[in-house]
């Protein structure tokens, strides 16, 4: 997809919602972070495993990986909000790719990169 499709058609889709229903486009776009920075963190306890006490590694990295599954399941809760939006405003799915988590991922890293580019 070119670089700022999906945050144009993310913008489309606000303009066309109602005012209640706008945040839950906001929503996704935060959510995206998040999992980027849930994942960051867990491959940082991931890492730091070698250098710390087997119980200390253990908890870290369930602490991370408790993080990132809770992101992650925000994440697809907005997806399937924003896509039911696109079907009533009669928009293309903001996300149809695959139901797991590395199609997941993929996207939220889509949209923070978006994101960042916009930013600029």
């Amino acid at each position: 997809m070119e670089s700022g499709k999906l945050l144009e058609r993310l913008l489309v889709l606000k303009n066309l919602c109602e005012d209640d229903m706008k945040s839950c486009i906001e929503q996704l776009l935060a959510h995206a972070g998040r999992c980027m920075a849930a994942i960051y963190f867990l491959r940082v306890a991931e890492i730091n495993m070698v250098s710390r006490a087997l119980s200390q590694q253990q908890d870290e990295v369930s602490a991370a990986k408790a993080r990132f599954d809770a992101a992650l399941s925000a994440f697809v809760d907005d997806i399937k909000i924003v896509n039911r939006l696109c079907r009533k405003y009669e928009q293309p799915a903001i996300y149809d790719g695959p139901q797991e988590t590395a199609g997941y991922i993929g996207f939220a890293e889509e949209l923070v990169q978006e994101l960042k580019a916009y930013k600029k």
